[in-house]
């Protein structure tokens, strides 16, 4: 067993288990008297690597809303090519209903450089990052 083969976490059988515990100690993350601690650390790290790759796409998702309660975007919108100035639609008005959105979502405060920064969904993401959101 390797590790792309663990991609999901899962209940193991004892002899994965045991391949688990042995992959740890062979890859020195723990001593070989401890094999138990070996698969409770691998199993947990799968766990982490599955949670983040979903609140990375959340955060996605969430932005990809605000923008779209925001803005008239067609279904099919190419959420990279959404510029101020550029799409249709947002205007000053739509501009303050997409920061307002923005902030509910993520429930962050953006700053008077920040709203005017606001230029576009890739600026959004860079302004959300700068706030601790993960979109990467």
């Amino acid at each position: 067993m390797n590790a792309a083969s663990l991609s999901e976490p899962a209940i193991l059988s004892a002899d994965a288990q045991g391949q688990v515990a042995q992959d740890c100690i062979e890859d020195g993350i723990l001593p070989s008297s401890d094999p138990v601690w070996a698969l409770c650390l691998r199993q947990q790290i799968l766990l982490l690597r599955k949670a983040f790759a979903t609140m990375v796409q959340h955060s996605l998702d969430k932005l990809q809303a605000a923008f779209r309660e925001a803005l008239p975007l067609p279904e099919d919108v190419n959420y990279s090519q959404i510029i101020y100035g550029q799409t249709k639609g947002w205007d000053s008005i739509a501009h303050m209903t997409l920061i307002a959105a923005i902030e509910t979502q993520f429930d962050v405060m953006l700053n008077t450089e920040e709203l005017i920064a606001l230029s576009s969904f890739s600026k959004a993401q860079e302004l959300l990052q700068q706030h601790g959101v993960t979109f990467e």
